[in-house]
């Protein structure tokens, strides 16, 4: 059963070893193949992976070598069905144990060429190396050393061979040279007949259902960090939408051009997954017959951002924009996902004729995790919160909370971050102190509260998504937004909210309070932010006193504290000093 020929460690990617609850395991399937023994191929002790003589490693043994025995070149299948085919290394006799059919895949980073494990199905997987992982579903884990791989019903160490110097020459050679055939298997879609053969392969893309996408115009609509967005047209159907293209050199290798669709496609995930009114919907992922070009996300074609169409937005359109923003916001957080960068070029805007919706768009930087504690320092620098320029960083999806306070500011009062030379990352209390608060106190008095809690300096004590919806819920005009809001010539959002109107609307009768304006709203996020939470509908006249929805109750992210969702009985006292000033940046 044995292999006697020598094993070039410069090929393996992962050995396998220690199993329990897999007694005969290389009488399954086609295992066989995998079999390793080291005392057969091997001289020394470099098989081990540097692991010490005290750590006990127990046959049998097992070894994924690069481009063998793996009947899907994205990596190699490791679950419990019997067909080859469909499970290149059976672990478990049958599904009956817990493991699935197909539980996980092991694969090569293109970013470090180490292995990676990604769970494939429901089922929980975890990592034990120096700590303990949850190996979350369609997320790649590198493993950064020797690990236990538990899948509940079985458990096996896995580790990387010590290689010599000529070796790991060799395997990174052959890692690239795996980078580019993941690239070629990519399902590519076939021309339709509705081409234009004409155009130049660089601006044009094939999709599902005969779908043409070819650039239309001038290209370029947009430019970010990381990718720009073109206006593309499917001939097919005439349809315009949006198609977000990574930068690209036609020199980058095929690491760099697998990371590229690797980063598109997790992107592409998210937004899929977040079907919600107030965020971008994606279409299609398609990539060019062409290696050497990338692929396109298609989205919906949203020209204008709110950074773009601010200067003509009304006070009540102002409103809105934070409404659907918190909207979307809570519907993220209580998912999970943290956007980690929001501003207002990343917020797009539809207005036709009385109606405004805003969406949140680029996703390309978001973050899906289960510990909501993250580390990397992402986003644009100055909508950043305090905790992303701390050492040791550690932050959670109130760094979302944080960009939406300085778009509140940017909305109601006369702050423009372009012209901003008072802010310094390295001195948040100056300018929060010097520059934020008397800009804040020429904001409407009923949103000072608000744009106070979001730039709380302590994360826990900041506002969260769902109490902000709350209080401009609480705080909307019951009638005509111009009935509402007096004219104040000396502020450029022209919105002034008496003192004396915030004590009657608060005293006003609860349903005359919440009764549908004949104007656009705030209201209308009311259903936004819970109709996908929820199997109940809620309507558009609810009080915001009403339960907050279960489904914010039960994400996916674990709560550092109640705070998180404003659930703690501060959440219902608006008025409270620790809330709504900022004096722990007076301190």
């Amino acid at each position: 059963m044995a292999d006697t020929n020598a094993v070039d460690f410069s090929k393996v990617v992962l050995i396998l070893g220690n199993f329990v609850g897999a007694d005969g395991i290389l009488d399954w399937s086609d295992n066989s193949r995998f079999h390793f023994n080291p005392s057969a191929n091997t001289a020394g002790m470099s098989w081990k992976g540097g692991q010490s003589n005290e750590q006990e490693l127990k046959p049998p043994f097992l070894r994924l070598v690069m481009g063998e025995d793996l009947f899907d070149p994205a990596g190699w299948v490791l679950g419990s069905h019997h067909d080859s085919d469909i499970c290149d290394l059976q672990i478990a006799k049958t599904n009956q144990t817990g493991i699935s059919r197909q539980a996980c895949r092991v694969d090569i980073s293109p970013h470090t060429h180490r292995p990676r494990v990604t769970r494939l199905s429901d089922r929980a997987i975890r990592i034990h190396g120096q700590a303990t992982i949850p190996v979350k579903r369609g997320l790649p884990q590198e493993l950064q050393g020797p690990v236990i791989i538990d899948l509940g019903a079985v458990k096996f160490r896995a580790w990387t061979p010590e290689r010599t110097a000529a070796e790991t020459a060799r395997y990174k050679e052959r890692a690239r040279s795996y980078s580019k055939d993941i690239m070629g298997s990519l399902p590519k879609r076939l021309p339709s007949i509705l081409s234009h053969d004409e155009t130049s392969a660089e601006y044009v893309r094939y999709g599902a259902n005969n779908a043409v996408y070819v650039v239309e115009g001038q290209g370029m609509q947009g430019k970010g960090a990381h990718a720009s967005v073109m206006k593309v047209k499917n001939v097919s159907t005439g349809e315009f939408f949006g198609a977000k293209e990574p930068f690209y050199k036609i020199s980058d290798n095929a690491d760099t051009a697998r990371k590229r669709f690797e980063a598109l496609r997790m992107e592409y995930m998210h937004i899929k997954h977040l079907d919600h009114p107030h965020i971008v919907k994606a279409f299609d992922l398609v990539v060019a017959e062409d290696l050497t070009l990338p692929p396109w996300m298609i989205v919906e074609y949203i020209p204008l951002n709110l950074g773009e169409a601010l200067p003509g937005l009304d006070k009540s359109e102002r409103l809105i924009v934070m409404s659907h923003l918190g909207s979307a916001l809570s519907y993220m957080h209580a998912r999970g996902v943290t956007h980690r960068d929001l501003k207002p070029e990343n917020a797009l805007v539809i207005k036709r004729q009385t109606e405004l919706t805003v969406k949140v768009a680029d996703f390309g930087t978001s973050k899906q995790n289960e510990s909501a504690k993250m580390d990397t320092f992402t986003g644009t620098e100055i909508y950043m919160a305090p905790e992303l320029f701390n050492r040791p960083r550690l932050y959670t999806n109130k760094i979302d909370m944080w960009a939406l306070g300085l778009i509140g500011m940017q909305l109601f009062t006369n702050w423009d971050p372009d012209i901003d030379d008072r802010w310094d990352p390295n001195d948040f209390r100056t300018w929060v102190c010097e520059v934020a608060l008397p800009e804040i106190a020429k904001a409407p008095a009923f949103l000072q509260p608000m744009i106070k809690g979001l730039l709380q300096k302590m994360p826990e004590r900041r506002w969260s998504s769902w109490k902000c919806l709350k209080w401009l819920w609480k705080h909307e005009p019951t009638d005509s937004p111009h009935e509402t809001f007096e004219p104040n010539m000396d502020n450029k959002t022209g919105i002034k909210r008496p003192a004396s109107r915030d004590t009657a609307l608060l005293q006003t009768d609860k349903n005359n309070r919440y009764r549908r304006s004949p104007n656009p709203s705030l209201s209308t996020a009311r259903v936004h932010v819970t109709e996908s939470q929820t199997d109940e509908s809620l309507p558009n006249t609810a009080s915001p006193d009403f339960r907050e929805p279960s489904a914010l109750s039960t994400a996916s992210t674990p709560r550092i504290d109640d705070t998180v969702l404003g659930l703690d009985s501060r959440d219902d006292d608006q008025s409270s000093s620790t809330d709504t000033d900022l004096e722990d940046w007076q301190e």
